[in-house]
């Protein structure tokens, strides 16, 4: 065997690299031969008896014998700088392999966190960035990019210390280095802030992050700047927009920058700043304002007033009740079940309160219910009757509605009751779309159903274009865009102006406006916009004492900074082309099929798991990086110690908490391989 050749033990195969390693002139000769960079670090990995790190393999064996490949590296590092040979560019090119290597073994995710914790990696690196040449300087900045873009908070906050070194670096760099540099203090700025365990890191990330805020929104206006750019500053106003919403209010220039990027060309940019935007003002308190209905009679013409309807209901739930107890109406008890049924349909909401407030309202309609049964005028009345008693036992309502729906599939208020008992998962929305195909319905079950998966499609297209920053031309976007603006505009059109969800509703319309083709609105079209809206908002001022969403109130001011900080960030937003929404979008009529499609398959998914049932394979199927490592199921972080799935073989998870999280998304994968198994072929 060749003297540099790593020697492997017999039982394990991992590398031995506790024997006598080459002197520093014998890496610096080696250095003076080598071709290439790459070819500089294969030359030293093998010298020091290292594996490589570009393989699946390679990473096992670090895993066995990492300390002492760990104690190999920063040792020749130390060893180097303090003796480098009278050649300072040859001692900085293997300084600088000496980062590479462990750039590529923290492709890693168990490795990656080792080498923050327990090896010299950062400061070495920070040592390169200080004192060596631009080719070295620029390897340090890529492989930091490499490692900080897997939002690994311990591992951001140890970066974030470096905040200051590395934008003093960058000042003097080409906008390619300025990019990736604003990339790294970005995200590591933003995992200090909110790393509430570490005080002192949080407190010197603050004292940086007006620095980093100019430093990145210069990069911003740089002609050579990329896509990418855009997206991390939107990110990261995103990241802070709560946490630090005053820091940012108080900001001129990032309101104007954020105003303008949902105008933006690029569809994920767009989401990011509304997303901001809005959370900034999430802290906020509600306003609660005064009953003054003196504006209303010449706006809502046309309409019957919402206020006036609910206030007509409550005077006939209190007559039923009245009547009822009073026992001389002459009506039967069946009779009085029938008009409780109706009245339930009409403003559910209203006979859910009397249930809690009025101690006899449970017997009567149980009373009410049991007549209903026993003459058998009406399965369905009886049905609602017994669903509205049970709506405050969720578990007992989900069933029973359930089990309504398989009966009375017609009939829309069980669908409704549905929606509000299991809580917010994918197989209510479901069942609300199909309550809106129901032909037994009122306007008051049309309006909320509308409401629930408008209000649902909205928050998760957000969600989805956060999440991925590849989405904006899929299919799915464009479908459930289109489906919330319809549904949202029918709420609009069939309600009256002062419903209580009319200022939310039109604030939604008008954020998917942004939302989806903020690139192409017109100022002209922004001022009706924000004309309908503060319309919405001064009906909803004039119904009495209600409390107001406070993104609904931040809506009008956004939409009035839009304009006017377009003057300074326009051209520059202009120039920033991509991620735009697909330009064949899916026929109407098939909008609908495509949208109960995505439904079904996602009515057992959480949340979290979306993403990644859209919009990309099996993470534990996938590979990753140079060194094509699998991905965690549940986390999507790449290793080569994961373990298997034992009942599919397939799934791959970091650990048992890993395993458990995702159990929900994947039992029904691995049951299906399971079953698969034993079938002929």
């Amino acid at each position: 065997m060749p003297a540099n050749q790593p020697k492997k033990t017999k039982k394990t195969g991992a590398v031995e690299t506790g024997g006598a390693h080459p002197s520093v002139s014998q890496l610096l000769a080696a250095a003076a031969l080598s071709t290439s960079p790459e070819a500089l670090v294969m030359q030293v990995s093998c010298m020091l008896g290292i594996p490589d790190v570009r393989n699946a393999r390679g990473l096992k064996q670090c895993h066995q014998n990492f300390g002492a490949i760990s104690s190999t590296l920063d040792k020749m590092f130390s060893q180097i700088r303090a003796h480098p040979g009278g050649n300072a560019v040859l001692a900085d090119s293997l300084a600088t392999a000496t980062i590479v290597i462990y750039g590529r073994i923290g492709e890693d995710i168990s490795l990656r966190t080792r080498i923050f914790n327990d090896t010299h990696f950062l400061e070495n690196a920070m040592a390169l960035l200080s004192f060596s040449s631009s080719t070295s300087e620029a390897t340090v900045i890529e492989i930091l990019s490499n490692i900080t873009r897997f939002q690994e908070t311990p591992i951001l906050a140890k970066v974030a210390r470096c905040t200051p070194l590395i934008l003093d670096y960058a000042q003097a760099q080409e906008a390619g280095i300025k990019n990736a540099v604003m990339g790294i203090v970005t995200r590591c700025t933003a995992a200090a802030l909110v790393d509430d365990a570490n005080p002192h890191t949080q407190a010197a990330a603050l004292m940086f992050l007006p620095r980093v805020i100019r430093f990145s929104l210069d990069v911003v206006l740089l002609p050579a700047s990329i896509l990418l750019t855009l997206r991390n500053m939107g990110f990261f106003c995103f990241m802070m927009s709560r946490r630090l919403s005053t820091v940012f209010l108080s900001s001129p220039d990032v309101m104007d920058f954020l105003a303008a990027s949902t105008r933006a060309k690029d569809s994920c940019t767009r989401c990011l700043a509304q997303s901001a935007l809005l959370e900034m003002y999430l802290g906020s308190t509600t306003d609660t304002l005064p009953n003054d209905r003196s504006e209303l009679q010449p706006i809502i013409s046309g309409f019957k007033s919402s206020v006036v309807e609910a206030a007509e209901q409550q005077e006939t739930l209190t007559a039923l009740v009245r009547s009822f107890t009073s026992g001389d109406s002459g009506r039967s008890h069946s009779e009085f079940g029938h008009a409780f049924s109706e009245l339930i349909q009409r403003k559910e909401p209203l006979v859910r309160k009397a249930l809690q407030r009025e101690m006899n309202m449970p017997n009567i309609l149980r009373t009410c219910e049991a007549a209903v049964r026993r003459d058998g005028s009406g399965d369905i009345t009886a049905d609602i009757l017994h669903l509205e008693l049970l709506l405050s036992q969720k578990e007992e309502a989900t069933n029973f509605a359930r089990s309504c729906i398989g009966k009375h599939p017609s009939v829309a208020y069980f669908h409704y009751a549905m929606t509000i008992t299991m809580g917010q998962q994918f197989e209510p929305v479901l069942i609300a779309e199909k309550g809106l195909q129901c032909r037994i319905t009122t306007e008051f079950i049309r309006q909320e159903l509308l409401y629930y998966v408008s209000h649902f499609l909205y928050h998760n297209l957000i969600n989805m274009l956060r999440g991925d920053l590849d989405v904006g031309r899929s299919q799915t976007v464009n479908v459930l865009a289109k489906k919330a603006e319809a549904l949202t505009r029918t709420f609009l059109k069939i309600s009256p102006p002062d419903h209580h969800r009319m200022l939310e509703m039109t604030a939604i319309v008008t954020l998917l406006d942004l939302l989806m083709k903020g690139h192409t609105l017109t100022d002209g079209e922004l001022q009706i916009a924000s004309s309908k809206l503060r319309s919405t908002y001064d009906i909803a001022r004039s119904t009495g004492s209600v409390q107001l969403p406070r993104e609904c109130l931040a809506l009008g001011d956004i939409l009035a900074r839009v304009s006017s900080a377009w003057g300074r960030w326009g051209p520059t937003m202009s120039r920033y082309t991509g991620g735009g929404m697909a330009t064949t979008p899916l026929a109407d009529d098939r909008v609908d099929e495509y949208f109960v499609a995505w439904l079904k398959k996602l009515d057992e998914a959480t949340p979290e798991s979306l993403l990644s049932e859209i919009h990309r394979i099996d993470p534990g199927e996938g590979r990753y990086g140079p060194a094509q490592l699998h991905k965690c199921s549940a986390c999507d972080k790449p290793s080569a110690a994961l373990k298997r799935c034992e009942g599919c073989q397939k799934a791959r998870y970091c650990n048992d908490v890993c395993q458990r999280a995702h159990w929900k998304v994947h039992r029904k994968a691995c049951k299906a391989s399971k079953s698969l198994e034993g079938l002929q072929i």
